[in-house]
């Protein structure tokens, strides 16, 4: 074979070289590139509707919120939400007084509870102040037991205080004049004591206990 016929062959072995090369690349399409880093994000278009054209989709209605209550209700209700979870823990008088605190920090005018909000507070306060009660009514009489009869004046005294300001933030409760009542009884204030028993009575007709002192 003459040089002229091998060069001839070598050409045309390159061009169909290229040719296989070249063809398949140009049905594959432009590559794929990633987002631009700016590129705007619809968030209210569920990603499995890209198949629908613009004139298939219904527009998404904004939920209408009350102006004046929509930045502060969820905050007011997860706060007395907290109080009341911060209950189920409590066992002591410190228990007690941390979640009174914060009952009476929350009835701030400033803080702006709603009517039911403030109910709820009120509630949660005045079941605090009556635990509190009940556990230093305990505290006097085992004064009294120890010989301490001053100490346990001062203990009773200040029982009977978180009792009266117990049924100044919820009087429908009937254990805070039942718990009240066992704490004027050890004052001797018997007659007080049985009104107080019969107003718990009242509001529970079926307490034994109340119905047995």
């Amino acid at each position: 074979m003459s040089k002229e016929s091998k060069f001839v062959c070598q050409l045309v072995t390159a061009i169909l070289l290229l040719s296989c090369v070249w063809v398949p690349s140009s049905f594959a399409g432009k590559p794929e590139r990633p987002p631009e880093a700016d590129a705007p994000v619809d968030l209210e278009t569920d990603p499995n509707d890209s198949a629908l054209t613009a004139n298939d989709k219904s527009p998404i209605a904004t939920p209408q919120r009350d102006s004046q209550t929509a930045e502060t209700a969820p905050s007011h209700a997860d706060l007395v939400n907290q109080i009341y979870a911060q209950t189920k823990s409590a066992k002591s008088a410190k228990d007690f007084s941390a979640i009174a605190l914060r009952c009476e920090s929350a009835l701030e005018p400033s803080v702006g509870l709603t009517a039911q909000h403030q109910k709820d507070v009120n509630g949660l306060l005045a079941w605090a102040l009556c635990r509190r009660g009940q556990e230093r009514v305990d505290l006097a009489v085992s004064l009294r037991s120890a010989g301490n009869p001053d100490q346990f004046n001062a203990v009773l005294n200040a029982a009977m205080s978180d009792f009266n300001q117990s049924l100044s933030a919820d009087d429908s409760r009937w254990k805070t004049f039942f718990s009240r009542a066992i704490a004027l009884a050890n004052l001797n204030q018997t007659e007080d004591a049985l009104r107080d028993l019969d107003k718990a009575l009242q509001l529970n007709p079926k307490s034994k206990k109340a119905r047995f002192n």
